[in-house]
């Protein structure tokens, strides 16, 4: 059935039956673009840190290692849900850098059909397929969630709250809030700023509770109450961990906002920024989405825009913010787009609605063409700047034979020594600090009595920013890499 939101005629160039759209072409959109990700990230080697310290976090847990370990790296401000859900695949597979790479380009497709489900309830299924399309293809979307990284599971999670919420306030499924209320939890065990959110759940369940108790509907406040302990008892085990090994309960989440308070951006970076996820022509269709008239009437458009709006003033507030961040606001802004594409087209003649869909088909390529190469130039950047993935892993294969398991590491390689040799490799700044808490420095902290220190670099003045010792020597040479080592075990001194 046609959703009353949106008129019949403004899909009169949807000629395909819903059936069609819906159990034969939404299929072949998710599972074709979920093997062109599949692909791109097994044959992407992490650029950042943060994949790296996931990977070890997984381990950590898998192993049952605790943030008090001298020798095995965790870092404690990560929430803590995508390293739990790669040690539970680990659990399965064993340890493996494919597995874990598989879980992200899994969870954005899965983010997309629950897109398609949302967008169906409020606008109908012909938008709905349009909006999982727009989603799966923006720029920013698709190049993030091809690593081992939180934002696939970050919109999984959030787009699943807001399509219970949608039903729950419909009176459509009698759990549907409560299942809101543990998808919300979920997404902030993912990444913890998603506990802006919350606001956005307050807001559009404080009027419906008051209509619902004026006309003695089904809801009441103890609705709100058992969503906050269901939220309570998600987040009870991950409180728990953190009593047990901090003594404080929120250890993480604090050491998680003292970083968030650095790298001070201004408070409209993300609105300067909008075109990295939606690119100029996209910007243009959300803008044509949202100044609409029906917007300020329609109850599925209001929902959408608070979503938007109240995220958008809460998380302006923190201080750190980056790029890649913008992609927690892509399901309402892609929304938006979607009704920008549908109002255009809608309003064209008849006989030029084949011209609007080539400037739709033209705007896809324009933001689907820079992804997917920013992905493919990123990984041949890999391989260019560290050498071949075959080469790194003779490297670390050189490490594990060379070392001990109390060694420590430093690397300025964007790869997981760490992961790959299960010995503890750290970047310099991590080194320097870990140092200073321990309150040594570099050079003591490598001296420590039974510790092997490595250095794997491609760059040797990198080694020299370490120590001037002169145990520390040049201990093998492959072509692309430099190993440094201080107490190697079977090294000798190389020129």
């Amino acid at each position: 059935m046609q959703n009353l939101n949106t008129p019949n005629q403004t899909f009169a160039y949807f000629h395909l039956s819903e059936r069609v759209i819906e159990y034969v072409l939404l299929p072949a959109l998710l599972l074709t673009v979920l093997a062109v990700k599949v692909w791109l990230s097994l044959q992407y080697r992490m650029s950042i840190w943060d994949a790296y310290v996931y990977l070890a976090n997984a381990q950590g847990f898998l192993m049952g290692r605790t943030p008090n370990d001298p020798y095995h790296f965790f870092e404690l401000l990560r929430p803590p849900l995508v390293p739990y859900i790669i040690a539970l695949v680990w659990a399965v597979t064993g340890v493996s850098y494919n597995a874990a790479a598989l879980i992200q380009p899994i969870f954005t497709v899965a983010s997309a059909f629950v897109f398609f489900l949302l967008l169906k309830e409020m606008f109908g299924l012909k938008p709905a397929f349009i909006g999982s399309l727009l989603l799966l293809v923006a720029p920013e979307i698709f190049f993030w969630t091809n690593q081992i990284l939180v934002h696939g599971e970050v919109l999984f999670f959030m787009i699943t709250a807001y399509y219970f919420l949608w039903r729950g306030v419909h009176g459509r499924g009698r759990y549907s809030l409560q299942l809101a209320a543990g998808a919300v939890a979920l997404a902030t065990l993912t990444r913890y700023t998603i506990v802006l959110f919350v606001p956005v759940f307050l807001l559009i369940l404080l009027p419906v509770l008051v209509v619902s108790y004026r006309r003695r509907k089904e809801y009441s406040w103890i609705d709100v109450g058992v969503m906050g302990l269901i939220f309570l008892l998600v987040w009870m085990p991950w409180l728990a961990w953190n009593y047990m090994y901090t003594m404080n309960t929120l250890a993480s989440v604090l050491a998680g906002v003292q970083f968030l308070s650095g790298n001070v951006e201004p408070w409209y970076f993300y609105i300067v920024n909008m075109s990295e996820l939606l690119t100029i022509p996209g910007c243009i269709l959300l803008l044509v989405g949202l100044v609409d008239w029906k917007t300020i009437r329609d109850k599925a458009r209001l929902f959408l825009l608070l979503w938007l709006v109240v995220f958008f003033a809460f998380s302006s507030l923190i201080q750190h913010k980056e790029i890649r961040y913008i992609l927690d606001y892509a399901p309402p802004l892609v929304a938006f787009a979607t009704l920008g594409v549908c109002r255009i087209i809608g309003r064209l003649p008849s006989k030029t609605k084949i011209l609007g869909w080539i400037l739709v088909a033209l705007w896809l390529t324009a933001s689907f063409y820079p992804a997917v190469n920013n992905s493919l130039s990123d990984a041949r950047y890999m391989e260019v700047s560290y050498g071949s993935y075959g080469e790194f892993m003779t490297v670390a294969g050189w490490v594990v034979a060379n070392t001990n398991s109390t060694t420590i590491g430093a690397t300025d390689i964007p790869t997981a020594l760490s992961f790959q040799t299960d010995r503890n490799f750290y970047s310099l700044e991590y080194l320097t600090n870990t140092a200073q808490d321990r309150g040594m420095t570099k050079d003591q902290l490598m001296s420590d009595v039974g510790v092997t220190f490595v250095v794997v670099t491609t760059n040797s003045d990198y080694a020299g920013s370490f120590t001037h010792d002169p145990n520390v020597i040049l201990a093998k040479r492959f072509p692309t890499y430099l190993v440094y080592t201080f107490n190697c075990l079977n090294c000798t001194k190389q020129t």
